[in-house]
């Protein structure tokens, strides 16, 4: 069968969130941009949706000062 389409995986919206229990979970979207073979873009499909409790703090190491530097 010949290959008429071409595919882009891709995350989308992700975000972590500090929960009421202290911990954090990662949220994301996977989609996937669909192309024909001119390399048109033809359709933009949603895939799943991940939510995941962090085994580490993602916090280690932030350094706010150079984070939120408009330097």
């Amino acid at each position: 069968m010949p290959k008429i389409h071409t595919y882009e995986v891709y995350e989308k919206d992700h975000r972590i969130t500090q929960e009421f229990w202290g911990g954090y979970v990662r949220h994301n979207q996977i989609n996937r941009k669909v192309f024909n073979l001119e390399g048109e873009q033809i359709d933009d499909e949603f895939i799943t949706e991940n939510h995941a409790i962090m085994m580490y703090n993602p916090m280690l190491g932030y350094d706010e000062k150079v984070v939120d530097s408009k330097e």
